[in-house]
């Protein structure tokens, strides 16, 4: 999954090679419009010699670049980098090796890799773009000038250059900063998320039996009796006790009540259905609410994890098993979730006087 900082990172990159194919545009129309207006206005101009050297040729090379470019971009990403860093000096070499040699300032073409560089907040490439331009600049300077002129052409140009990669730096130490402020901005918002989200489950979650708290069944199920008044459907509230557990607490210690807890809520846990509702009601009670069925369905379920539990043996109560008692009642409409719950307890009590590790439907 990819990162804020790699996304935009990507967009600039796109943005870059966007700003190439324009800039290549500017150029095409800039041509066209000296072949027209020299074909116009000077009788001795060649027009096929600038339709082949000055449009034909540096056109051909920059549109093969840039495809290159963008199939790089699609299928070798990770090299996007270094082929724009790349494309745009060639760019710029190509575009000052054809334009007119009457034009003094061609060499500053060389301006436009240093700039792709300081946009790309990279300087490495800004400083190779910037060595390359200032050689690159007074090489062709010393090939097409004469001496009298030259040293001076070299000096301008060379500190254009070496000014624009200045200001370039200073861009790329302040995008830095930037970038910086937002990564610490992302990594605090997604701290705080999952803080915030561990902190909601401390709140919900019993943490020795995994089950919802007592809090929670309480808002659960208010909000449930709720919806049920306004869209009837089945509601059954299921009170569970673990039968002699004092005893088992008394023999054994509390650290082996507590696995025999945790085998009790796991055995809850196997047996109910995705849209019901479990949660431990404090000590060696717990309450499930069963959404699934009419009341022959929820007492299948309960069934089911009475005789679940009634079967596991417990290695650390010397292999015996442990059972519970249920009370099972269905709410009806207009109940309140403390009447519900009242009369879901008497059929609990009733399990229990009756010989316990049963059922009781209320």
């Amino acid at each position: 999954m990819s990162t804020p900082i790699t996304a935009v990172h990507n967009r600039w990159t796109r943005i870059l090679i966007n700003m190439l194919w324009i800039i290549l545009g500017i150029l095409i129309a800039g041509q066209l419009l000296t072949y027209v207006s020299k074909s116009l206005l000077e009788s001795s101009f060649s027009s096929q010699q600038y339709l082949i050297h000055y449009m034909l040729l540096p056109d051909t090379i920059l549109v093969s670049l840039l495809t290159v470019l963008e199939c790089i971009m699609r299928k070798m990403g990770r090299y996007a980098d270094h082929a724009l860093f790349a494309v745009a000096n060639i760019m710029g070499m190509v575009i000052t090796l054809f334009i007119h040699l009457s034009v003094t300032a061609a060499p500053l073409i060389m301006i436009l890799p240093l700039l792709v560089s300081t946009l790309m907040l990279n300087r490495r490439y800004l400083l190779l773009s910037a060595l390359i331009g200032i050689v690159f600049s007074s090489t062709l300077i010393m090939l097409q000038k004469e001496s009298f002129a030259m040293t001076g052409l070299i000096i301008i140009n060379g500190s254009i250059l070496l000014c624009t990669a200045i200001s370039g730096f200073g861009v790329i130490l302040r995008g830095q900063e930037l970038i910086d402020s937002l990564e610490k901005s992302t990594n605090s918002e997604k701290d705080l998320l999952i803080r915030n989200a561990l902190m909601d489950r401390t709140t919900k979650i019993d943490p020795l039996t995994n089950l919802y708290n007592h809090k929670t069944y309480h808002e659960y199920m208010e909000k449930l009796l709720v919806h049920s008044g306004d869209n009837p459907y089945h509601l059954q509230l299921a009170v569970i006790d673990i039968d002699n557990f004092k005893s088992v607490n008394d023999t054994y210690g509390h650290a082996t009540g507590d696995i025999a807890l945790k085998s009790v809520a796991q055995r809850i846990q196997e047996h109910i259905g995705p849209d019901d509702f479990a949660a431990r009601y404090g000590g060696e009670e717990f309450v499930i609410i069963l959404t699934g069925g009419d009341s022959d369905k929820a007492f299948e379920h309960v069934e089911k994890i009475r005789e679940s539990v009634a079967a596991t043996a417990i290695p650390e109560l010397d292999g015996r098993m442990i059972t519970i008692s249920i009370g099972l009642h269905e709410c009806l409409p207009g109940e309140t979730k403390e009447q519900a719950f009242q009369m879901a307890d008497n059929g609990l009590y009733a399990a229990k006087k009756s010989g316990k590790n049963r059922t009781v439907v209320q």
